[in-house]
């Protein structure tokens, strides 16, 4: 009975925390730990830390993240569960590539393909098919990028998975608007949207409204693009989802400026690097720095310099 409970409360945190319902996800994912703990379930404990590790990332806490990851995987291995820690090490590898330690998380990528089968696609190779094509997409791969997301997406599609065909359709919808191919992006970001909406996924389905607003606001459709970010925007306040904040404040900015308010931009584009050197995230304060230097002012220089000096650090040549 006692672990019937503690899955019981696993599977609530984890749905409360694809809500936006964080205080209670840790709640409940707390509960759990402490009844796997004393039931003697290690296998229980460490997919509950692991639960606590993505709540960490939420709320920016990548140092907490990092510490519950490592429990994670050393409960996991005493267990001798390599399954499990494979997917944490797929998700130990999502970790460092939102750090921007590429290298790492493409290390950590190839350790978790030596464990599954590449002859068949299961939900593990197709969740390490996604994190791979969001590596790829980030280091200006976009054709390995959009080929992992296709294999994705079959997968997911095929099994029902609602989730997974979301997050393959959001990757694919990325690449083409990275291409310019926007109508294609508008077909792949909608019907994602409407999963996260029907799966009650909050966090998800306000992070592709800021998609969606990019995409507009490559057509300069100005109003709709503040409608999506002030959605979006108040979500990420609410939960306290501060790398999304400070996402909604740059992409905020980039309206302001091309709208001719100057000022206000500078204000916005301040606090997203704010948010983002508290967080630590080097690649996005890279972002923040190209995109202000947008301004046409006497500091557009020193901003675009600042950029191009940050991606070539990255190593992401194509940036630069």
């Amino acid at each position: 009975m006692r672990l019937g409970e503690a899955n019981c409360l696993r599977g609530l945190g984890h749905i409360d925390m694809s809500r936006g319902n964080l205080i209670e996800a840790r709640t409940k994912y707390t509960d759990a730990g402490q009844l796997f703990r004393s039931a003697g379930d290690r296998l229980g404990e460490g997919h509950v830390l692991a639960g606590l590790g993505g709540l960490e990332i939420i709320f920016g806490n990548y140092a907490a993240a990092k510490r519950n990851y490592g429990d994670a995987y050393k409960l996991f291995e005493a267990e001798q569960s390599k399954v499990s820690m494979a997917v944490l090490s797929r998700r130990m590898g999502d970790l460092e590539c939102e750090l921007a330690h590429f290298k790492e998380a493409r290390r950590l990528y190839d350790l978790v393909a030596k464990d599954f089968s590449p002859a068949e696609v299961s939900s593990d190779t197709a969740s390490l098919a996604l994190s791979l094509g969001r590596l790829e997409f980030i280091t200006g791969k976009a054709a390995e990028a959009a080929c992992h997301f296709r294999i994705a997406h079959d997968f997911f599609k095929k099994e029902s998975y609602d989730n997974g065909e979301a997050d393959a359709l959001r990757g694919l919808a990325d690449v083409a608007l990275d291409s310019a191919q926007t109508d294609l992006a508008r077909e792949q970001y909608e019907p994602a949207l409407a999963l996260f909406q029907k799966l009650g996924d909050r966090l998800s389905e306000h992070e592709l409204m800021a998609k969606l607003a990019e995409l507009e606001f490559s057509l300069k459709n100005w109003q709709l693009v503040e409608s999506y970010l002030a959605k979006a925007l108040q979500v990420f306040m609410d939960v306290g989802y501060r790398a999304a904040q400070a996402q909604v404040y740059r992409q905020q900015a980039e309206l302001a400026a091309a709208k001719g308010n100057k000022d206000f931009a500078k204000d916005l584009f301040k606090q997203a690097r704010q948010i983002y050197q508290a967080l630590g995230l080097p690649l996005e304060l890279a972002r923040v720095d190209l995109s202000e230097g947008s301004l046409h002012d006497s500091q557009c220089a020193t901003f675009l310099k600042g950029a191009q000096e940050s991606f070539q650090k990255l190593g992401l040549a194509s940036w630069a």
